[in-house]
């Protein structure tokens, strides 16, 4: 009896405790609602300098219970003033979980955080302003207003699911990205000293510098245990779990923040494996199936250190050093391999100053079967003169390139290549004009080369063609091509091709063209064609034909001189003129022939200067038999 007499007692008890949490559930959410709304828009409002705004709040007990859920929607911190078409951060929900008993007091202790599917987008504009800087300095609260009512943060959890950052530098010209970000932390955060337990992975990882991109999409995972010294805001860790890709790493070190802008790092790391693969799987991911196949064979070893401090004016001195040696790969579906590759780089900086940076690739050397290439490059002061010393040579036989690496169905590749150049001075003087302090020497020659493929079926020969390299200029020589029926030769001279790729400079020269016969009717089928076809996928995909572009950035002239072209049956002979492609302008001039016992003559230009939609056409033609004009035409649209 005196059992179930204390059964029912449990049960009565069990019954008043779930109407009671049904009740309170029911209850606390209404009572608390608009509450912590008017507490959490007060909070914002005095302490971010954006403009803020979320959907609404949802209250629950039982998701975390014994604790109370706060679900934000719709979360959305937009810029103001330079940064008003700014969202700094989107995120689609918002989780806090808050100590139910100080709830109750009119206290809001937030225990756990949980944002689902941030997007958070970080800018530096040209000016330097940073769209991030939103907290409101030296921000006075009204204690008087606050003593009973107040959100304080106890943190135990923080995640983030789903995520995506993007930070772009639009005044250095830097751009990093990380897509689907999954990361945890957990830890007494209110301690004075506390370990930090976090796992961080990452679907893509993207880094880019002025336009040269050094990490593409790559997959990373890391897993850090901290030790936090919250009082004097130092972290120390000893992590094996750093992979990229398939590289894996172990570091250790510590750092500190001195101050909002001063940082003190001292990192060691290095590898985990020698394994070649393991560098090459950081290639970009265009190449990531052929990967998963490729045989490998060599050592390779990643170490590195760094100690100092960062902060707008300075870096921690480092120094990393990448060794290959007697490495080799080869794709499973090719008869050959790429070996005997050999590679000592190193990046280097004693003194803390960014602009005495030194890279170092000190021995490059990689062979296609017997056909070896030799390399080197050292680059001092990279931030302002940018001093360079650069070497190559080598010898590629070009029928043998898909032994190695797979090219293309359909495209059929031959000839020779030779390549012995160098290169030493101050990049920054090619800016200035001053060539007597670059040395720039060496020759790249072409011969019986020979090009087709699906979207090229009629084979391109170059029979012959001589590069000459110095300072200010490329000379062209002992050109000799042929296409459709064609006989070309050529010669003549590039100025600024340095300035032109390193300064934004004009690339300017003169090239001398003769040509014996063109079949024009030939010519006209062959590129119509496959204009047809382009125009036809085109439609298919619903697309606009691109209006043609001219280039920018160019002043090259070509004179052309033909025997003769042969369109419909009209023979015109003796076709003589120059034409020039300026900035974003192509101007014929003086073009002669003879044609049906008379004289043709020739001017105009084609300019996207104004309008790269709409392009302007300017062109004048004259037919004339002796000094009799029989016809004169101008052309002002396509």
């Amino acid at each position: 009896m005196k059992i179930k007499k204390v059964i029912k007692v449990f049960l009565i008890t069990l019954g008043i405790f779930i109407v009671l949490f049904l009740t309170a559930a029911i209850i606390i959410p209404v009572l608390f609602k608009d509450k912590i709304l008017i507490e959490l828009k007060t909070v914002l409002d005095e302490n971010i300098d954006a403009k803020t705004e979320f959907k609404d709040i949802h209250i629950s007990l039982f998701r975390h219970f014994p604790h109370v859920s706060v679900r934000i929607n719709d979360f959305n911190i937009i810029g103001n003033n330079s940064f008003k078409n700014d969202t700094l951060i989107s995120t689609k929900q918002i989780d806090l979980v808050l100590n139910l008993r100080k709830v109750l007091n009119g206290n809001y202790d937030i225990l756990k955080i949980n944002l689902i599917k941030p997007n958070i987008h970080a800018i530096t504009h040209v000016d330097g302003k940073q769209n991030w800087n939103i907290l409101k300095l030296n921000n006075q609260i009204n204690t008087d207003k606050h003593t009973k009512n107040h959100i304080s943060i106890n943190l135990r959890h923080y995640s983030i699911e789903k995520g995506t950052i993007e930070y772009r530098d639009l005044y250095k010209k830097k751009t990093f990205i990380i897509k689907g970000l999954n990361h945890k932390g957990s830890g007494k955060f209110n301690s004075e000293n506390y370990k930090l337990l976090t796992e961080t992975s990452i679907n893509e990882l993207s880094f880019a510098i002025d336009g040269n991109t050094y990490i593409n999409k790559a997959k990373a995972n890391f897993k850090f245990d901290i030790d936090v010294d919250s009082k004097n805001n130092r972290f120390s860790f000893d992590t094996k779990d750093i992979k990229i890709n398939g590289l894996q790493l172990s570091a250790k070190g510590n750092l500190q923040l001195k101050d909002n802008t001063h940082m003190h790092v001292t990192i060691d790391f290095k590898t985990a494996s020698t394994d070649f693969k393991d560098i090459i799987s950081l290639l970009p991911s265009t190449y990531k199936d052929s990967l998963k196949s490729i045989v490998t064979t060599g050592n390779a070893t990643l170490t590195g250190n760094m100690k100092g401090t960062f902060s707008n004016t300075e870096v921690p001195n480092f120094k990393i050093n990448l060794i290959i040696d007697k490495a080799s790969f080869k794709n499973p579906d090719l008869p050959q391999k790429i070996s005997n590759i050999q590679m000592s780089l190193s990046a280097t900086n004693s003194d803390g100053i960014p602009d005495n940076t030194i890279i170092n690739l000190e021995k490059g050397h990689i062979e296609f079967g017997a056909e070896p290439l030799d390399f080197s490059i050292v680059l001092k002061k990279p931030l302002t003169n940018q001093y360079i010393e650069a070497y190559a040579k080598g010898f590629l036989d070009l029928a043998h390139l898909g032994n190695f690496i797979k090219l293309n169905d359909g495209t059929k590749l031959s000839g020779f290549l030779y390549t012995n150049i160098s290169l030493k001075g101050a990049l920054s003087e090619v800016e200035r004009k001053k060539y007597d302090s670059i040395n720039a020497d060496g020759t790249i020659t072409v011969s019986d080369f020979k090009f087709s493929s699906k979207d090229f079926p009629e084979t391109i020969q170059l029979n012959s063609l001589a590069l000459k390299f110095n300072p200010d200029t490329i000379a062209v020589s002992n050109l000799q091509a042929q296409f459709l029926n064609t006989q070309f030769t050529g010669s003549g001279y590039i100025n600024n091709l340095l300035g032109y790729y390193l300064h934004n400079g004009i690339l300017s020269g003169t090239i001398n063209i003769n040509g014996d016969k063109i079949e024009a009717n030939k010519w006209k089928n062959y590129f119509t064609t496959s204009t047809h076809n382009e125009i036809k996928q085109s439609d298919s995909q619903h697309k606009p034909t691109a209006t043609f572009i001219a280039p920018a950035r160019l002043n090259i002239s070509l004179n052309a001189n033909v025997n003769e072209i042969e369109y419909d049956r009209i023979k015109i002979k003796d076709v003589k003129g120059m034409m020039t492609v300026g900035d974003k302008i192509i101007t014929i001039q003086n073009v002669e022939a003879h044609a049906l016992e008379g004289n043709v003559r020739l001017n105009g230009y084609y300019s996207s200067v104004i309008d790269e939609t709409k392009p302007d056409l300017n062109f004048e033609y004259i037919i004339s038999l002796g000094k009799l004009v029989v016809m004169r035409r101008h052309i002002t649209q396509l």
